[in-house]
């Protein structure tokens, strides 16, 4: 059995298969400060990686808030993004987020994502369709899990209507993990006048966390 720490939380151990077998409906999941995921995102065709880390700062009856105050990212308990900062300028703003998963989910379920994100250099209509396909093995370099597949496509465009983009996305989310474990999505944009660009992306689940509970004293403890 491999373990796959991070920093100052205690690692879960990891194998394969990672998990039982999905359940035939997952609920909402429970997320709390201190969980952290590390990812390894890549984008193609040069193939360029990079890892990043989605630590819990807060949880509150509505949202998930991760990262530090200045640079950090609230999402909805469905991990819907509402807004991301940068610098403690925000980069990225929606309501509602955008809803790459809703539960309880199941396979068979289907869903609207449908919003309008403000960024600095304007904003974004975005308009898509999701459903849950099925529950299928998927390998990451944290194991190998039984996952919902969530079908993402739909497009959004710039209010300006410089840019149009075509997107279909693929996201594989396991109940255990609390977060979806990767990510594959290609986007197709047309410029009037600057052609066609088409890139790929994917994220994939490196290891994952929980922060360990703090103990607390017992009743029958003598204090001194």
């Amino acid at each position: 059995m491999r373990v796959y720490p991070i920093g100052f939380v205690l690692g879960f151990a990891l194998a394969a298969p990672a998990f039982s077998q999905a359940p035939a409906r997952a609920e909402q999941p429970d997320v709390q400060p201190g969980d952290a995921w590390v990812y390894e995102h890549t984008t193609f065709p040069g193939e360029s990686k990079r890892q990043f880390t989605v630590r819990v700062r807060e949880v509150t009856p509505d949202t998930i808030v991760t990262g530090q105050p200045a640079n950090g990212s609230v999402f909805s308990r469905d991990w819907a993004l509402r807004e991301t900062k940068r610098a403690g300028e925000a980069t990225f703003r929606a309501e509602p987020g955008r809803a790459l998963l809703q539960f309880p989910m199941d396979v068979g379920k289907r869903w609207d994502g449908n919003n309008t994100a403000t960024l600095p250099n304007g904003q974004q209509r975005w308009q898509g369709q999701a459903s849950v396909e099925k529950v299928e093995k998927v390998t990451v370099p944290a194991g190998t899990f039984d996952a919902y597949v969530i079908r993402y496509e739909g497009y959004y465009n710039t209010v300006d209507g410089r840019a149009n983009v075509r997107w279909l996305e693929s996201i594989w989310y396991v109940p255990e993990a609390r977060r979806w474990v990767k990510r594959d999505w290609t986007w197709r944009t047309q410029r009037p006048h600057y052609g066609t660009y088409t890139e790929r992306q994917t994220e994939e689940l490196v290891s994952m966390s929980r922060k360990t509970p703090e103990a607390k004293p017992s009743d029958s403890a003598v204090q001194q």
